[in-house]
């Protein structure tokens, strides 16, 4: 059975179910607008946890509604819609209760397990119904359940809009630091210029107006927040599409939506047979925490584990075995042992009567390969073609140039050796795993010979890719990154200090593999 480490799994990091309070019974400004009911809360909390021994991507959710027409009943609405063909999906902890207000006394009534049925459970279209009893205007319906799924590469959708008007909505993507997602914002282009990583939130305001025939009332702002670093969404005041006249309905209504798609996959494995599902081999491609026993598997031993049924990551067993294959690689280190044509604009460089110093060498070789080699914007962790399309077009990827400058600084009697690094948009990097998957770039790095006031070896990172400022410039890097420095004869982890001066900007964390 796969073990799921406790320090890894991020569990459900609220739960508001059954504190509906007074306030929940007060008016809100969609009471009066001609609704059955409104959401009062539309939560959803998305984390990795175990479920009968298999790792699976659950997604809890939590609706508040109050009821605001006698009779209400809407069977459509709370029924839970899942794939449960082969286990793929199941539908767990369905639970609601209706609260009723009288006078200052709120009671409760907790619906039985009878009230949830559950139909074609074995199928690729299950569902979960809740019988809901008679219900009076005023009572407020609290419901939570949890879906378990697979579906780790691009979970479902999360759409802010509604049947019903909606006064909070809330998202949060609460996953281990080492898994890494990319979200895209629907419903406006105004949304997605402003997804950008930030410690700060980001707000997009709109303005919303119901209409009763031509004339507008009740004019409420449509307000977005989005913070990356805690990958949580929200939104207040939403309402159906429908409400708005056809010409005056702006992109926004009815299509505001989070989507989400893993950004990290690992090479395929080649599984086969008829015994093996789609969803089965879509995991395999998932950079997922595994068991350590399982996750260092050869390509050969894994395309035999099939007792696995989704989480084995191939790559080297340890860090010091990865490290002697990228030495060997013609797509890494190889090219920086060969000879290269160099600029003759650098030649004053190698004259003995010039003796110029490190750091001389260091910015004349950063200011000629920034100027000379433009970067084409895209990242990656090795060279696809050696240098020659580099030479022949002056255009490259991170990998091509800032191996080029390794290869230069070499040459001109400079301790300079290539280091992998993931930018800040592609994830964390864990130093237990050893996977080149974990990173999308490639920097230079200059051996100082110094240590820290804390005793620590130092070091300078470049990154060619920037333009030249005499400076050094880490912009996709976040504070403390773990980089991984792959020299010829060890390899050992350093952290980014945040630093842009000449003297250093990384410090060693880890003793030699």
């Amino acid at each position: 059975m796969l073990q799921f480490p406790a320090e890894a799994a991020a569990q459900n990091t609220f739960s508001n179910y059954g504190k509906v309070s007074e306030k929940d019974f007060e008016p809100t400004a969609f009471d009066q607008a001609g609704y059955d009911a409104v959401i009062l809360i539309n939560e959803k909390n998305m984390y990795f946890d175990q479920y009968r021994g298999d790792l699976m991507l659950f997604s809890t959710f939590h609706i508040r509604i109050k009821v605001l027409k006698d009779g209400f009943s809407d069977p459509d609405f709370f029924t839970v819609r899942y794939s449960g063909r082969h286990d793929y999906e199941c539908c767990i902890g369905n639970k609601c209760s209706i609260y009723t207000k009288s006078g200052a006394k709120i009671s409760k009534t907790k619906l039985k397990m009878s009230a949830t049925k559950t139909y074609q459970r074995d199928s690729l279209e299950s569902w979960q119904t809740m019988d809901l009893p008679s219900l009076s205007r005023g009572q407020i319906i609290d419901w939570e359940f949890t879906v378990a799924s697979f579906d780790f590469l691009m979970p479902d959708i999360c759409k802010f809009n509604s049947k019903y008007p909606s006064v909070a909505n809330l998202l949060v993507a609460n996953f281990p630091y080492f898994m890494q997602y990319k979200y895209d914002l629907r419903g406006s282009d105004t949304l997605s210029i402003y997804h950008t990583r930030t410690d700060d939130y980001v707000s997009v305001n709109y303005e919303e107006r119901t209409y009763v025939g031509s004339t507008a009332h009740n004019t409420r702002p449509i307000h977005f927040r989005f913070n990356s670093v805690l990958d949580s969404f929200k939104v207040f005041n939403t309402v159906p599409v429908d409400v708005l006249p056809v010409n005056e309905r702006h992109p926004l209504y009815g299509t505001a939506s989070v989507r989400m798609k893993a950004a990290r996959v690992t090479q395929g494995i080649g599984y086969t047979g008829a015994y093996f599902n789609a969803w089965k081999s879509l995991t395999h491609l998932l950079y997922v925490y595994a068991d350590p026993d399982k996750r260092f598997l050869s390509r050969h031993e894994a395309l035999h584990e099939f007792s696995v049924s989704g989480y084995v990551v191939v790559e080297s067993q340890n860090w010091e075995r990865l490290r002697k294959r990228l030495y060997r690689d013609p797509r890494f280190w190889k090219p920086l042992i060969k000879f290269n044509d160099f600029p003759p604009s650098l030649s004053h460089l190698m004259d003995p009567d010039e003796d110029p110093d490190t750091m001389r060498v260091v910015r004349d070789v950063m200011k000629h390969v920034s100027e000379t080699y433009k970067w084409n914007h895209q990242y990656a962790n090795h060279l696809s073609n050696g240098f020659k399309g580099l030479k022949l077009t002056q255009s490259g990827n991170s990998a091509e140039i800032n191996l080029m400058l390794v290869s230069y600084l070499r040459h001109y009697g400079v301790n300079a050796v290539p280091v992998l690094a993931a930018t800040s948009d592609y994830g964390d990097v864990d130093s237990s795993y050893a996977n080149m998957q974990q990173f999308n770039t490639v920097l230079a790095m200059v051996k100082l010979g110094q240590v820290s006031a804390d005793n620590r070896e130092v070091y300078l990172l470049l990154d060619a890719t920037q333009p030249y400022t005499g400076n050094v410039s880490l912009s996709p890097m976040r504070k403390e990154e773990l980089m991984w420095v792959v020299d010829a004869d060890r390899a050992f982890f350093v952290e980014y200090t945040g630093d842009t001066g000449d003297t250093y900007n990384a410090k060693k964390i880890s003793a030699d593999d």
